[in-house]
């Protein structure tokens, strides 16, 4: 994972709090409560507060004087913790694919882009994005694209196998007098 990111532009020191946020996103589980999400929100939100410190040793690492997108970033997820803890009383738990969840990883991941971006390590928009819901909701219409290529695929394989499957029929051409007759003594 250092070799990854090491490529991408991160120094060969790993930015304090961008591990911990990443292992934090990395090992997410399946199944959250509304306490769990919000604990977790405002464990994103300290580590942000963190990386903006202009007071700690790696604050000369910045890249980008840009802080606003990550102050935005916590201070979205200290909202939503706050939102999360109001409804500790309830026991319900959230996965991948409930709106709750969907917007709870979304906005973890926020920071964690934003900080990283601060610190100038760039990700592509593929690997940046998080699997949400608003990507879920794409996924009819590539899953109706892609089943159109399949059959197509599918319906050529066919045909190119059956042609090839396919036995020649030997044709005998029949020539008259091609052999000599032999002389009957």
């Amino acid at each position: 994972m250092h070799d990854t990111f090491a490529k991408k532009g991160m120094s060969a020191v790993p930015v304090p709090y961008a591990g911990e946020l990443l292992l934090l996103l990395r090992t997410m589980p399946k199944k959250l409560t509304a306490a769990e999400m919000s604990a977790k929100l405002a464990a994103g939100a300290k580590c942000g507060e963190r990386m903006l410190d202009d007071r700690a040793p790696w604050w000369s690492w910045i890249v980008s004087r840009d802080h606003l997108p990550l102050k935005r970033a916590m201070e979205d997820a200290k909202e939503a913790s706050y939102i999360y803890g109001r409804s500790r009383l309830s026991s319900a738990s959230y996965s991948p694919g409930d709106p709750a969840y969907d917007e709870f990883l979304r906005r973890l991941t926020k920071i964690w882009i934003e900080a990283a971006g601060l610190y100038g390590i760039r990700q592509t928009a593929d690997t940046a994005r998080a699997k949400l819901k608003d990507d879920v909701r794409e996924m009819p219409s590539l899953a109706a694209s892609y089943t159109l290529w399949l059959l197509a695929a599918a319906g050529v394989g066919y045909l190119g196998i059956s042609w090839l499957g396919k036995s020649r029929s030997k044709i005998t051409v029949a020539v008259p007098d091609a052999y000599p007759e032999k002389d009957e003594p």
